[in-house]
């Protein structure tokens, strides 16, 4: 699906339309990108937020291992994971509807892609009576990982979808409420400000965010919402060599 606008509904910074007035941010519909349907921007947020998607599950199931083994009101048994008896924690419950979420993105990619794709490895999840993928076993992350690494791929067709603007949606919603919810530790790696000018806006926009979980590589984005350039790991080499050399030339 091609479209003039991009399907989220977003708006160009301080582009207004004919005649608009009064205290307005943006009024001017943001073009998709060539061939897709959402904007450059959308399609960062939306891939960043796929990736996100197995280190905030982890997170989350960890947030809830103080509950595990705890008795339930009235029994003198105990459990070994928090989702189970009783002893049912947000953290767990929430974790297991952002893993299901994916899934059934993934499911509808697997109905609707033109080409014979087998689906990703789900050993490890729960299942609902009817099929469907309702969350993960304890301890067990290679689900939610599988996922993640065979929908990542998929997302430049998913980008050109009708229903585009409602994935980016749905998990946006998802990823920023959990990460409000359960912030991420301090012992994790913040994402960090490049001083470097973006080679395509000249701002200072860049933004590094590091893996989250194992063969994850490092994302590098301009966090200008009208440029929204994300840099391949051999770019942004290339980029720091170029600054470097120019900050030789005149020092």
């Amino acid at each position: 699906m091609s479209t003039l606008y991009c399907a989220y509904g977003c708006h160009i910074r301080d582009g207004h339309k004919p005649g608009c007035e009064g205290e307005c941010r943006g009024c001017l519909p943001r073009p998709a990108a060539d061939g897709l349907a959402l904007c450059a921007w959308c399609i960062r947020t939306l891939e960043r937020d796929v990736a996100a998607v197995p280190y905030l599950v982890a997170h989350m199931r960890g947030a809830a291992r103080p509950n595990a083994g705890a008795k339930p009101y009235g029994s003198d048994a105990t459990h070994a994971d928090p989702a189970e008896g009783n002893v049912l924690s947000a953290a767990v419950d929430a974790a297991d509807e952002l893993h299901a979420a994916l899934a059934s993105w993934a499911h509808l990619i697997l109905e609707e892609h033109p080409s014979r794709l087998t689906g990703p490895d789900e050993a490890g999840a729960w299942r609902s009576n009817t099929g469907d993928v309702v969350g993960i076993k304890p301890d067990d992350l290679r689900p939610t990982v599988h996922l993640v690494e065979w929908i990542t791929p998929l997302l430049p067709w998913c980008e050109a979808q009708e229903w585009a603007g409602e994935m980016r949606r749905e998990l946006g919603e998802m990823v920023r409420t959990d990460m409000a919810r359960w912030p991420v530790p301090d012992s994790v790696e913040p994402v960090k400000r490049v001083d470097i000018p973006c080679p395509r806006c000249d701002s200072m926009s860049l933004t590094y965010t590091p893996p989250r979980f194992a063969h994850q590589a490092f994302r590098v984005e301009c966090d200008n919402p009208d440029c929204a350039r994300v840099f391949s790991e051999d770019e942004f080499e290339r980029l720091k060599a170029l600054a470097l050399r120019a900050a030789r030339r005149t020092a």
